[in-house]
């Protein structure tokens, strides 16, 4: 909810007047809503304040915390070859929000599997996931874009590119 209470509720005849300290909890809904102040007092007529109280939509933030290349070897020839990289992606919450964010990269690149979509949990700030890049992908940079969406939260979208270097 919302709640408001005044620095002093009473004012004397020579005071310049009060200030209205309003709180929102988390648990108020976002949206705009109008607050009335209604001051009355001996011999002055009532007096009425309308304003909006304007709750913002919770919202977050996206990066690429962590692009990790992972490599491994060739049991039969020994030589060390790419695998695919470790995408770990990262969320900053505002204030007003503290639920979980879904993870999707719709679109990968050709041959790329990147599993199911994941979810940052409402108790964390990252997760991660592997992209499986299939051993005839050849080299070059290809853009991925994850995609994030949480309840009441605006969705977000971050592309970066993963460069996948000769064999």
């Amino acid at each position: 909810g919302v709640s408001g209470s005044f620095t002093t509720r009473t004012l004397s005849p020579m005071a310049a007047g009060t200030r209205v300290d309003i709180e929102v909890d988390s648990t108020a809904a976002y949206g705009t809503y109008p607050l009335t102040v209604r001051a009355t007092g001996a011999g002055v007529p009532p007096s009425v304040a309308a304003i909006s109280l304007v709750v913002p939509r919770p919202s977050f933030a996206l990066s690429v915390a962590k692009l990790e290349y992972l490599y491994d070897t060739d049991p039969v020839s020994g030589e060390r070859y790419f695998s695919g990289p470790q995408l770990t992606v990262a969320i900053v919450r505002d204030s007003a929000f503290r639920g979980p964010v879904q993870l999707s990269v719709p679109e990968s690149p050709a041959g790329v599997t990147v599993g199911t979509p994941w979810t940052i949990p409402a108790s964390e700030s990252a997760g991660g996931r592997a992209l499986f890049f299939p051993t005839a992908t050849g080299p070059g940079t290809y853009p991925v874009t994850v995609n994030a969406t949480a309840v009441d939260a605006a969705p977000r979208s971050i592309t970066f590119n993963v460069v996948i270097p000769p064999r």
